[in-house]
């Protein structure tokens, strides 16, 4: 017989990865990552990433060597399989706060903890992009499990520490020194705390020579490739220079001077990217925090540790944007898990009660955001259309046949997804109110996915850059030499994975007039405005200028130059 537990697992596992296989890459989130996974996988690079042939040193490649492994095994190479890294690892981490739910309190708690993380809007967009965040997000959960694994043991076995230094070790690969300083600097403050001074000299003692020897084996490949110039890229500018600002010049920069927020950034940025159940959050850390708080385990303490350590690291970064933060939002969420539930079975706190209502008309209304914009796309004047979507009629040019399907989808889904916040409240005025811990999260996870895959359908003709490449390989079916007029990571990073070939890029008027002006046809994609703001619109007419022949308006911010 199938539990409700073994239900929801199942639901849970399914929304990671529906939605990976229906669309083509999007820019940015996909096309850079994905360019350069083609170009490791066509250079037989391990070391290095390349994208169009050329080095990309900005993060390490753990998350490019396992779309490697799953191109090896499946023997394909498509825009699901670059992104099932992503859906694994973001799967992987909420799978190991299930297993805390399950392990200090029921598996309801577990579940509830899964589903808040993996419906929160951040997490849901980064477990399904061609970014690297969410295999930092699975490598720092990961280790950070393996480590209390290690210590509540109480055996003193140093032997036992041996995965947590492998795991932390290899956090580095996620996405640089990053990954190391949110795993050790947690731990080390939370062994301060308890006043296990032998562990806290011991473990960073035993894992320096770990640490030294996996990424030294990495840096030694490097050096191979590109000598110490690619190694002061990799360990000091993206390491020092990304993530502090230096007054003394002749200290490492910025080498990419983005993401330079103030110290309260997360603040305001955050919450919003969290919806639908940031809700929930402040009332869930008042009740973890305040002086009154009941006892709770050494493993809550533990997690209180790494949370509060997380966020003042954050704070403390130069370098600030909202994913960020990705790596703290499965602790943040097993934390409100466990209030929640507690706050449903004792039902005593009007606060709590009209926190509740609120977080589940909040989990409503975001649910009901993609079906009802299919909606209004479909039943969307012209007028509007011409106002907002620059005249695309977006539901017909994704389905010219099946409009109609898609408006049926869409009521569909707002009746079920009203129907469910209407049982659920109902239920709030029943003993059995409890028992929404789990369901009610994962219910309006699963809609919220369902809808978001029938928007992204209706939206990836409008986002997805293959009908630009379509239009570069119809050119060179013709015979035409293929060229970029930028290098701009998205415009090569698609390209290249689409076509399967390195191109020529020639970002100066002359080098792109040149290339136009040898014997052979050839044809250059550049962007609309380079086009409208370089020195070709003060050489009107000395080439033939066609638009990309597709109704998306990602295709339409491109052009071809032909000779």
């Amino acid at each position: 017989m199938i539990t409700n537990s073994t239900r929801l697992l199942l639901i849970l596992s399914l929304v990671y990865f529906l939605g990976i296989f229906d669309h083509g890459l999007w820019a940015p989130m996909d096309t850079v990552g994905a360019g350069m996974i083609w170009g490791m996988h066509d250079a037989g690079s391990w070391a290095v990433p390349l994208l169009n042939g050329q080095p990309y040193l900005e993060k390490p490649p753990l998350m490019h060597w396992t779309a490697l492994v799953l191109i090896r095994v499946t023997g394909r190479l498509n825009e699901a399989l670059i992104r099932m890294p992503s859906a694994l690892y973001g799967w992987g981490a909420v799978l190991i706060v299930y297993y805390w739910g399950r392990r200090e309190h029921s598996p309801r708690v577990g579940l509830c903890a899964a589903f808040l993380c993996t419906g929160s809007l951040l997490y849901l967009e980064y477990s399904k992009s061609v970014l690297t965040d969410a295999t930092l997000v699975f490598v720092v959960i990961l280790s950070m499990q393996l480590f209390w694994w290690a210590y509540s043991r109480h055996r003193n076995r140093t032997l036992e520490f041996a995965p947590f230094l492998l795991a932390s070790s290899v956090a580095f690969f996620a996405k640089g020194l990053v990954g190391v300083v949110f795993v050790w600097i947690p731990i080390m403050a939370f062994l301060a705390y308890r006043r296990q001074w032998r562990w806290f000299f011991l473990l960073p003692t035993l894992y320096l020579p770990v640490f030294s020897l996996l990424v030294g084996i990495w840096a030694y490949r490097v050096w191979l490739v590109g000598g110490e110039e690619y190694l002061r890229i990799i360990f000091v500018d993206n390491q020092l220079g990304r993530f502090f600002t230096f007054s003394d010049a002749s200290l490492p920069v910025d080498p990419y001077f983005v993401h330079k927020e103030g110290l309260f950034y997360y603040l305001w940025d955050l919450p919003p990217r969290i919806l639908p159940w940031v809700v929930l959050v402040p009332a869930a850390l008042y009740y973890w925090f305040r002086r009154s708080a009941p006892a709770h385990s050494d493993f809550s303490v533990y997690l209180k540790f790494a949370l509060v350590v997380m966020l003042l690291i954050l704070h403390a970064s130069s370098a600030k944007v909202s994913e960020y933060a990705l790596p703290m939002l499965p602790i943040l969420f097993y934390l409100t898990a466990v209030w929640l539930d507690t706050a449903l079975t004792r039902w005593n706190s009007p606060f709590d009660k009209w926190t509740i209502v609120l977080a589940g008309l909040c989990a409503g209304i975001v649910a009901l955001l993609p079906p009802l914009i299919i909606i209004s796309l479909y039943l969307a004047p012209q007028g509007l259309l011409t106002r907002y979507t620059g005249g695309i009629d977006i539901i017909r040019v994704a389905a010219p046949r099946a409009g109609a399907m898609y408006l049926l989808a869409g009521v569909a889904l707002t009746g079920m997804i009203v129907g469910v916040v209407g049982y659920a409240g109902s239920q709030l005025r029943t003993e059995r109110r409890e028992r929404l811990a789990d369901a009610f999260p994962g219910t309006i996870t699963l809609l919220l996915m369902i809808g978001l895959v029938f928007f992204t359908q209706c939206y990836d003709p409008q986002r997805s850059c293959k009908p630009v490449a379509d239009s570069l390989l119809q050119q060179m079916r013709k015979g035409r030499q293929i060229a970029l007029g930028t290098d701009a990571p998205h415009v090569t990073g698609c390209m290249t994975f689409y076509l399967q070939s390195k191109l020529p890029v020639h970002e100066t008027f002359q080098a792109a007039t040149d290339f136009l002006g040898n014997n052979r046809p050839a044809a250059l994609l550049i962007e609309k405005d380079d086009l409208h703001n370089g020195e070709f619109a003060t050489h009107p007419g000395r080439f033939a200028v066609t638009p990309i022949d597709y109704p998306g308006i990602a295709a339409q911010n491109y052009a071809l130059i032909r000779n």
